[in-house]
């Protein structure tokens, strides 16, 4: 049977930026423990349920989801409008500076000759830009189905996953950062004010999520195309 989290892409991309949304929420559990209602939650949770698997086992699960429904289906989606601006397209779209027109060539002349598919035109694009993008992204699915797992593009690949998945658990830190803060401001300055502090670096990391992600989707897109083309390098 295989164990959760054990690939690195899980254990990394998946499962640390879940850990870190949950930093607040530890804090909130530490300063309640105390409570007879945060005990009985506390036996709750302790209950096994099918599989020997814990309820707290199961909300990290749940988080891990959400963190990269969030991630993927809404800002990635609302960034790259649904992969029709992912770095990848960009980079293969005819008129792009983004690699040399050598590269694109031997790109294209290698999804002839494996997928029966080839890159839009100049022409083609000016026709119909949309239309040319989404015959890129059906490419682009077909390339790293090729590829799969090569070592340097899974690292890019975990790199831009972490980023996102971490940018999908923003929302939830900010709200459990500023209860957090809140609740500790009273009994515990110093815990308040490290609440605070976590409030401004997932405001942070919201407001360059756009930069971050893009820049990161571009290093993956770089090493997808120069693993898929044979280690050539991009501009």
């Amino acid at each position: 049977m295989k164990l959760p989290f054990l690939d690195k892409y899980s254990r990394i991309a998946r499962l640390y930026p879940a850990l870190i949304t949950l930093v607040p929420v530890f804090l909130l559990t530490f300063g309640i423990s105390q409570n007879e209602l945060t005990k009985l939650l506390g036996d709750i949770m302790a209950i096994q349920v099918v599989g020997c698997v814990s309820i707290n086992v199961a909300a990290l699960f749940l988080l891990i989801q959400a963190n990269r429904f969030i991630g993927k289906e809404i800002f990635e989606r609302w960034y790259f409008e649904d992969e029709l601006r992912m770095p990848t397209t960009e980079m293969l779209l005819p008129e792009s500076t983004q690699i040399s027109p050598q590269l694109r060539s031997k790109v294209n002349m290698l999804c002839q000759r494996d997928f029966a598919l080839c890159l839009p035109t100049i022409e083609e694009q000016r026709e119909d830009d949309m239309l040319a993008r989404k015959r890129i992204v059906d490419i682009v699915a077909q390339i790293r189905q090729k590829v799969q797992d090569g070592h340097l593009v899974l690292q890019h690949n975990i790199e831009y996953g972490f980023a996102r998945n971490l940018i999908g658990g923003a929302p939830l830190g900010i709200v459990a950062s500023i209860f957090c803060t809140l609740y500790f401001y009273a009994d515990s300055r110093a815990v308040a004010l490290f609440s605070l502090v976590l409030v401004f670096l997932w405001g942070g990391l919201l407001l360059f999520s756009k930069t971050l992600i893009g820049r990161l989707g571009v290093l993956y897109a770089k090493r997808l195309i120069q693993e898929y083309t044979g280690g050539v390098n991009t501009k």
